[in-house]
């Protein structure tokens, strides 16, 4: 029996299991060089990353002389918004009080929370200090809270970030945020926590 045509030097037969082509969502698997024209080669399906992880991050302003008065807030909380989803996180709300902010995001795994924290605090000091939004210069204390939650329980925590005003018309953001710490059987100690201001 006649043996088929043997493909010229280089060519590649590729069989296709989707419709897409070049889809970064594939993967072509190649065999050793010197086998190139012995073997057929498939374009097989990658598989994708599901995830759903949602974090509500808490922190601070560092100075009493420059805190997040009522008339900048909704205009650094929007930016605040915006920069998360430009790091493909998914912005849920963003909201706070004077002396600290609440953020509830879905987040990106290909991104730590700590960096997350680290790229909001470093983008929106700059844009608050470069429109001369505080009257002196703005930077965030250090630390962060971050607190995860399941899908059953976003509704409630959407609420209660929104509802901040509301909320703390009862308490403080230390009883606020030590009840979270202790919420969470996250061990603390006081010399490490934010300074917390009497407003």
């Amino acid at each position: 029996m006649p043996h088929p045509p043997k493909p010229q030097s280089g060519f590649i037969i590729v069989i296709m299991l989707s419709k897409i082509l070049f889809s970064k969502n594939f993967v072509l698997f190649l065999p050793h060089q010197n086998f190139i024209n012995h073997f057929i080669y498939i374009v097989m399906p990658k598989p994708n990353v599901y995830t759903q992880i949602y974090i509500q991050l808490v922190f601070s302003p560092k100075h009493r002389n420059a805190l997040l008065h009522e008339e900048m807030r909704p205009i650094v909380f929007s930016y605040i918004s915006g920069i998360i989803d430009k790091m493909s996180h998914k912005s849920i709300a963003v909201n706070g009080m004077a002396d600290h902010i609440h953020i509830l995001l879905g987040l990106n795994p290909k991104i730590s929370i700590s960096d997350t924290v680290r790229d909001i605090k470093r983008a929106s000091s700059l844009f608050i200090n470069s429109n001369h939004l505080c009257r002196y210069r703005f930077e965030w204390q250090e630390g962060y809270g971050g607190f995860s939650y399941g899908r059953s329980h976003l509704d409630k925590i959407y609420n209660y970030v929104l509802n901040q005003e509301k909320h703390h018309q009862k308490m403080g953001f230390k009883t606020e945020y030590l009840g979270l710490l202790e919420k969470f059987n996250i061990p603390y100690e006081d010399s490490y926590l934010f300074q917390f201001f009497d407003l």
